[in-house]
């Protein structure tokens, strides 16, 4: 086995690695509110010699770990702050130190100071700002809040380019340098429930089997290395 081919083995172990973990994550998110599902996958690339201007012949692997969109099954709680976008878009939620994310998780509840906020107390943005809610809440359609038969905010439900997001911690997105309002005829707002996470669970078993037969023989491969150099370094030792 040459050196290149031995690295390109090692660094696919790797990989494999990062796969198990990337299905291991969505397992563990399978309960998670509006989850979306990680797919993870490999491309081999050649190493260019900028000062040869050729192809060395190395191959490395790189990791590319794309978010699968689709909407996941509704769930209904009744709980009159929970929403869930029906279609396309997301909520915009303001983190507290002047930036804003993005989520479709819709499991939102009232502060003491009778603010919308998420479960971990970050605002969820209105057109005009911060969601105050004096007393019980209605929301229809495309949004809009009424509060003691007033019309008090209407949530701010955006479209992004899905190649710009980029996933944080706690079911968020980065906000991304452009976007623009949800076009209401692709989305609904519906209260009273919450999307499921998308996570197909017999899928990602069926990757794991797969991904964990792979990296075993990829440890074949390598042992199968090792015994070939023990034996030629032993041979080479009787001369």
């Amino acid at each position: 086995m040459s050196h290149s081919a031995l690295e390109l083995t090692a660094s696919t172990m790797l990989r494999s690695l990062e796969q198990l973990n990337t299905i291991g994550q969505n397992i563990a998110n399978v309960n998670t509110t509006a989850y979306k599902s990680r797919v993870s996958f490999n491309s081999v690339i050649n190493t260019f010699d900028v000062a040869q201007n050729s192809v060395s012949g190395t191959d490395k692997i790189t990791q590319n770990i794309s978010l699968l969109l689709s909407q996941g099954l509704p769930t209904q709680t009744h709980d009159p702050h929970h929403f869930m976008i029906d279609g396309d878009g997301f909520f915009v939620i303001n983190d507290g130190d002047g930036q804003q994310l993005l989520t479709r998780n819709g499991a939102f509840q009232i502060n003491a100071a009778g603010i919308l906020v998420t479960k971990d107390g970050k605002e969820v943005s209105g057109e005009m700002g911060s969601i105050r809610i004096p007393g019980d809440v209605t929301v229809d359609a495309n949004g809009t809040i009424w509060s003691e038969g007033e019309e008090i905010d209407q949530l701010t439900v955006v479209s992004v380019n899905t190649d710009q997001l980029i996933p944080e911690t706690e079911g968020y997105f980065r906000m991304p340098a452009s976007l623009n309002n949800a076009d209401p005829e692709k989305y609904t707002v519906r209260q009273g429930m919450l999307e499921n996470s998308n996570v197909n669970v017999q899928h990602e078993f069926t990757n794991l089997i797969t991904v964990m037969r792979q990296f075993e023989m990829q440890q074949k491969v390598l042992r199968g290395y090792d015994q070939m150099m023990n034996t030629g370094i032993t041979t080479l030792g009787e001369f």
